[in-house]
């Protein structure tokens, strides 16, 4: 048996024909630049995915499980005699990589222009490679940034008239690519509590929600991105005892009342879930928050107002309403913790004010929700 025979047996090999051959991009963590070599299929071991030229036993590159990589086949390449750096549609790769390895010290980095040339392009593949670099090079909220404006300045020609209908919907269909490949190498959740995020009942606009989705699960908090939801299944999303926040994008314009209305449903069967809200399409109301916690679209104001929720009751406070959750009366906790009766009421007192609730069974309820005990 020959050694490609063997490795067709020990491997589940994917091949590429020698005139489809693939230039394959990856970006190095531990030197700060990327790998770039030619490839004619790969196969994955327990723990790596091996990259080959011309017989699965030459390797070319090996990659970790779960680094991202991006792709680009190469047409009728054996044929060609040109350097691989002259074959069209990879120039503009090869030169995304040289990009990758240095940043401009003032003004916008050369990457981050060639992530909206790419959008614009239509080229996913070319897209998520030149994302990836811009990630490592300047955070995965640069990467949403660089998106988000590339779509605003198409939408903006479109309405000046000197853009097309045609280019928004495929430079957005890209950027829903490149969202759901990035966030396939997001870490794994670490916090307790599901942030929801989610439109107004008869929206389709979730490609900045599945934006906003990556960054919050980036900082460890699972996520669930729902459309255009009847009301009521919404509210029960929201009062589901494992939901932490529930993030509303409002796009096509609505009118105020509808808002406050959505809301006040979301606030009484929920009334511990952080309510924030956003999105171009809220009614301009000076003041108003419309009876949500959080207004705008900062998202670091959002994982503060996350994390905060995580932390808002005392170590002691804690204490008192674990021995709740246990059935204890306050004489009982008093006597668990070695204080006065007098002194849990007061605890209990600010307890209740911290939970927006009135009763010692709805504050545990919002507590084990928002995972302040367990």
């Amino acid at each position: 048996m020959s050694a490609s025979a063997a490795y067709a047996e020990d491997h589940q090999l994917h091949t590429s024909p020698t005139s489809r051959r693939m230039l394959v991009c990856a970006p190095d963590p531990d030197h700060g630049e990327a790998n770039v070599s030619l490839a004619d299929g790969f196969y994955d071991t327990a723990d790596e995915r091996v990259f080959w030229s011309e017989s699965p036993e030459r390797a070319v590159l090996r990659l970790p499980l779960g680094r991202p990589v991006a792709t680009r086949r190469l047409r009728d390449f054996a044929e060609r005699t040109t350097p691989v750096e002259d074959t069209p549609g990879v120039r503009a790769l090869l030169r995304a990589v040289q990009d990758g390895r240095g940043q401009a010290e003032e003004g916008p980095s050369p990457t981050g222009t060639s992530l909206a040339d790419a959008l614009q392009s239509g080229d996913a593949d070319l897209a998520f490679a030149q994302a990836v670099l811009l990630w490592k090079q300047s955070g995965l909220a640069r990467v949403y940034d660089e998106m988000s404006q590339c779509l605003s300045g198409l939408a903006s020609s479109w309405a000046a008239g000197t853009g097309s209908v045609l280019a928004e919907h495929r430079a957005t269909r890209v950027v829903s690519q490149v969202t759901d490949r990035l966030a396939t190498v997001s870490p794994r959740s670490t916090r307790h509590g599901n942030v929801v995020l989610a439109v107004p009942a008869g929206e389709q606009h979730t490609v900045a929600l599945c934006a906003l989705a990556h960054l919050v699960r980036d900082a460890g908090w699972p996520t669930q991105v729902v459309e255009d939801l009847p009301v009521p299944e919404l509210v029960e999303l929201a009062a589901a005892p494992d939901t932490a926040a529930v993030v509303l994008s409002v796009h096509t314009a609505v009118p105020a009342e509808a808002v406050r209305r959505l809301i006040a449903a979301l606030r009484e069967a929920a009334p511990g879930v952080l309510i924030a809200l956003g999105g171009p399409g809220l009614p301009q109301h000076r003041g108003s928050t419309f009876g949500a916690d959080l207004l705008g679209t900062d998202v670091d104001a959002l994982l503060q107002r996350l994390e905060s929720g995580t932390t808002a009751l005392t170590d002691r406070e804690t204490q008192v309403l674990t021995a709740v959750a246990d059935g204890l009366t306050n004489m009982e906790i008093g006597h668990r913790l070695g204080v006065a009766p007098a002194t849990v009421k007061s605890h209990l007192d600010h307890i209740l004010t911290k939970t927006g609730t009135e009763h010692r069974a709805g504050a545990v309820a919002v507590a084990l929700r928002r995972g302040w005990i367990t």
